[in-house]
Formats: C-alpha cells, structure tokens, sequence
C-alpha cells in the first residue's frame, strides 16, 4: 500500500480480518474499505451486484463510480467491517435458506407429489425465497456439477458466521443447522458441487432423489 491508495476487499470474510486490513492500510497511509458483493457470477456479468462497503465515507465517495458499474444497489454501510456483517447476515440467509429448499423438496417427492409441480407452486406462494428459485431447478435437473456457488465456499461463509455470532453473544440455531449438515456433506465429498447438493443428505436419509420426472 502506498499513500493515498484506495484499497478494497470485495472477498468474503471474517469482521477481524477486514478491521486488519484496514489499520494496515492506515499505517501505509492508505484507505480500506470491506465491500462484499452479492448475486453471483451473472449478475456480475450484467453488472447488477449488490455492493455493501464499509469504511471511510470519502474513500467510499472516491470509488463511488467503479461501484456504480459493477452493481445496480450500492451502498455505504457504515465503519470499517459494517459490510462485511451485512454480507455475513445476507450469507446466513443463503445457508439456512438452501438448506430449508433442501428439506422442503425431499418432503414433497418423499410424500409422492411430483417435485417439479412443488416447485413451480411453492414458488408462487409465500413459500418463495431468491435460494429456492436458485437452486429447486439444480437439484430437479442434477446440474451439481456446474458449481457456481460451491458447497465450499458456503461452508466457509457460514463458519464465518458462527464466529461472528459467538463473539458478539447472538444466537443463529439455524444457521448452527446449516453449517453442521453442510459440514456433513463436504466431509462425504460433495464439498466442489454446487451448494444444494447438500440435499444427498437428506435425499440418503429419506430414501427418494429430488428430480423431474422423465
């Protein structure tokens, strides 16, 4: 880092680490700001993230413009490490919510109902969520393989998390659920798939696979 620089982190990762970062930054003269994205690879593509950064505002104001062709809501969240706990509240979300389309699935095409009318109704009802329209069609047509949000990186965020919520004393019982079964699924091998293979577990346990029937 050299004076004046704008650094930036649009990784994901943990609130001491980016307050790291950023007093480094300040040692060097530098300015630091955490701003994680969300929306995945296609909405990066069309530049429609979301952006949350936290930091100072005049570096925020500086970068304001790259922000603004990157992402269709862009933000300033605060002091140093502010978005990177919007991020890990957006990630907690991610993990319990594919984990809850997971289970919502196998109970449909366990109770005999065909899993591809499940989604298409429950996505029009209050049962919809972003998670569910992102990942019933995954695990309809078995495309794991095409892992565009690893089972991995989900894990990761939502150890994240864990350390987050003890450390500021706040309870996350869905999100401890999500991260012992996602812990589950990459210690059985699934962990380069995309997220919501994480439903073999309870697709093995139930005795059924969620996907169209031919």
């Amino acid at each position: 880092a050299r004076p004046g620089q704008i650094l930036v982190d649009h990784s994901t990762v943990g609130i001491s680490t980016s307050k790291a970062c950023a007093e480094a930054a300040q040692a060097k003269g530098a300015l630091f700001l955490d701003a994680p994205i969300s929306g995945g690879a296609e909405r990066a593509e069309n530049g429609t993230l979301v952006i949350m950064a936290g930091g100072p505002k005049e570096a925020f104001d500086a970068v304001s413009a790259a922000f603004d062709a990157m992402g269709a809501t862009v933000r300033h969240t605060g002091p140093t490490g502010t978005g990177t706990t919007v991020k890990l509240v957006n990630q907690l979300l991610v993990g319990v919510h594919t984990l809850a389309a997971a289970e919502a699935m196998v109970m449909g095409a366990k109770s005999g109902a065909d899993p591809a009318l499940v989604y298409e109704l429950v996505s029009s009802g209050w049962g919809q969520s972003f998670m569910l329209d992102r990942n019933a069609p995954v695990m309809l047509d078995q495309t794991y393989e095409d892992a565009r949000a690893p089972l991995k990186t989900i894990l990761k965020d939502l150890g994240l998390i864990q350390e987050l919520a003890r450390s500021i004393g706040t309870p996350t019982p869905a999100g401890d659920l999500a991260f012992k079964l996602f812990t589950q699924a990459a210690e059985a091998g699934l962990g380069d798939l995309d997220a919501p293979v994480v439903v073999r577990l309870l697709e093995k346990e139930a005795g059924v696979t969620v996907r169209r029937k031919s």
